[in-house]
């Protein structure tokens, strides 16, 4: 599955209710949400790192333009970026690459559980894992350090370190 150069992307995405949201941002947002369930550093759970710079890079859309697409995407309810780990989440895209649920014994489930170990230490791991742990039976082994909700705001932040992350969305995105 790793090797797969190719994207399912439905064609509700043009019509169905989180593609019309979309369509209200305009073209570049339709672009950026294309992009990232294609792009060529994807992985069929639609959670990995993706630096903001390359995504503009490769979209050719501005980086103003990509921050405030990502943004966007994010009030649409499409998916979210974390800019200090540079993890972006598209939130139904396990979903549709890899269906509702799959059997223990798919021999998917054990490349999503390499993969989701692989993925950086980000925010949306704890939601991810409560929305898709049991139907692709993932395991939590994991040694990162507990993170807390990816909508919360840390007790102390550190400006350093949080300005540019979903913790800040609104300001700073």
């Amino acid at each position: 599955m790793s090797k797969n150069n190719y994207a399912s992307v439905h064609s509700s995405f043009w019509t169905g209710e989180t593609g019309k949201i979309i369509r209200q941002y305009g073209p570049e947002c339709q672009v950026l949400a294309l992009y990232l369930m294609s792009n060529r550093h994807r992985n069929a759970l639609g959670l990995y790192y993706i630096p903001k710079v390359l995504i503009s890079h490769e979209t050719g859309i501005s980086f103003e333009g990509t921050s405030k697409g990502l943004r966007s995407l994010f009030e649409g309810g499409f998916s979210v970026f974390d800019g200090h780990s540079e993890v972006v989440w598209v939130y139904e895209m396990a979903r549709y690459q890899l269906g509702d649920s799959l059997s223990p014994k798919d021999n998917r489930v054990k490349w999503i559980n390499t993969k989701f170990h692989d993925i950086p230490n980000n925010p949306f791991l704890r939601e991810f894992l409560k929305k898709y742990g049991a139907s692709y039976h993932i395991k939590n082994c994991r040694k990162d350090k507990p993170l807390g909700s990816p909508f919360e705001v840390p007790s102390k932040p550190d400006t350093d370190t949080v300005t540019d992350s979903v913790y800040s969305l609104v300001e700073t995105y």
